[in-house]
């Protein structure tokens, strides 16, 4: 009995130590996630079709210019990553499904509203995508991610409550 029970015992912890192997491998394999060595994120807001706010992120710094058409009001301001917020940003951008998107959404039943242009460059992968008065989540998480970095009065209004009619990437 006690042998059987000594036996029984090696061959669970054997069998354990193999399939705990199995899964590590496994893991590994099933990564999708890319690491980020650079990119440029830039995102337009339109009003009345023309070029209003743009944020651009890269892997070096954060930039906000407001009143891109008036020369009398344009405002820019820029400034580095602090380590913290390039590392958060970055994970969050290897998880990004850029190559998902179509290159453009636009809702024709509303004639204004929210109006946005994104260029997504990640590594190699570069993604322009336009958006008219429909709500993506994907999208809607990189402005989220976006304006983390952003101060509150630069911030970009891109929510599901501004922009009702969501659709699937």
């Amino acid at each position: 009995m006690l042998r059987f029970i000594f036996i029984s015992s090696f061959i669970f912890i054997l069998n354990f130590n193999l399939y705990s192997q199995i899964s590590e491998d496994t893991k590994t394999d099933l990564s999708v996630s890319e690491k980020v060595e650079n990119f440029e994120i830039i995102i337009t807001v339109r009003h009345f079709g023309r070029k209003f706010h743009i944020v651009t992120v890269n892997q070096d710094s954060i930039i906000v210019e407001r009143n891109v058409n008036n020369k009398k009001k344009y405002f820019r301001e820029s400034r580095l990553f602090m380590n913290e917020e390039k590392t958060n940003y970055t994970s969050f951008l290897e998880q990004f499904p850029i190559e998902e998107f179509k290159e453009s959404y636009y809702n024709k039943n509303v004639k204004d509203g929210t109006q946005l242009n994104f260029s997504i460059k990640i590594n190699s992968k570069l993604k322009e995508i336009g958006i008219a008065n429909y709500y993506i989540k994907e999208l809607g998480e990189l402005v989220f991610e976006t304006n983390k970095l952003i101060h509150e009065k630069y911030m970009i209004w891109y929510s599901k409550e501004n922009c009702p009619t969501e659709i699937e990437k």
